[in-house]
């Protein structure tokens, strides 16, 4: 046993020494001495809000910063690979991994943040009066208004899209499902494509705004994300059949678009 508990440690060791290893390189490029910091459009402030200064370090390292050490998942993938290399009966490697387990859980998470850094997520989202979002480029974080967050979505689109009092998802789902039903029936759809655009546990689309801070006024980008929708899995089957009639002719950039449109070509049987 006393082998044992040695592999055991050192592979603790590792796990943790790897997981230090990482956040050091990736606290070193966030550090406040880092040019990287200096630049204060990291956290562009639009709100009525005072930003602390240890909300203002947290929200300078990015919304998808991880500063989390490693985690009981990547421990007990070493405890693993470690009993494997021991001959012992199965019910005492159970024995231990349940022990490791019940040992990480009660072992508090450990982070690399200052007791003020670590509580400056919880008063940010306690703040039901500001919106924290990334900017539509780079990797600048903004705190908003909602009041102003919601105004502006209002005055750039008043056609489009519009507030509704009730949720259609489940209707549209069924219409969805009786027409490709019906589809198959009539041999016009197989049952495998029947099943792939299936709607299924439909949910309704999210709409949300991305801040174009480079603009001038602070205009929004306006986003609806199609994914887990009734349509979702219906839009991707008809792309995947049409996509075939635009290979080879995609305009990936602006420049390329604005030509075409300047001088349109067409053959006999092309319609413009």
């Amino acid at each position: 046993m006393q082998k044992l508990d040695y592999a055991i440690s050192g592979r603790v060791k590792n796990v943790t020494r790897k997981r230090k290893l990482a956040l050091s390189r990736k606290l070193h490029k966030l550090d406040d001495h880092s040019p990287i910091n200096r630049n204060e459009n990291w956290v562009r402030d639009l709100s009525n809000r005072v930003i602390t200064q240890d909300e203002k370090r947290v929200l300078n390292k990015g919304l998808n910063c991880n500063v989390r050490k490693a985690t009981n998942k990547e421990y007990l993938v070493e405890l693993g690979q470690t009993l494997k290399s021991f001959t012992m009966l199965e019910d005492v490697k159970q024995t231990i991994r349940r022990t490791v387990e019940t040992a990480l859980m009660r072992k508090g998470k450990d982070n690399i943040l200052s007791n003020g850094e670590d509580k400056a997520p919880k008063t940010l989202k306690m703040d039901k009066n500001t919106f924290i979002l990334p900017a539509d480029k780079g990797r600048t974080t903004v705190v908003m208004n909602k009041t102003d967050y919601i105004q502006k979505a209002e005055e750039q689109d008043t056609d489009t899209y519009r507030r509704i009092d009730t949720d259609s998802t489940a209707k549209l789902e069924n219409k969805i499902n009786t027409t490709l039903k019906r589809l198959e029936e009539l041999h016009q759809i197989t049952k495998a494509e029947h099943w792939r655009m299936r709607a299924k546990n439909s949910v309704i689309a999210q709409f949300y705004e991305l801040p174009k801070i480079y603009w001038e006024g602070i205009a929004l980008r306006l986003i609806v994300s199609p994914p887990g929708t009734a349509t979702d899995k219906l839009i991707k089957e008809l792309w995947n059949r049409l996509k075939s009639l635009i290979a080879g002719h995609e305009l990936k950039t602006v420049p390329g678009q604005a030509k075409i449109c300047q001088h349109p070509r067409s053959r006999n049987n092309d319609l413009v």
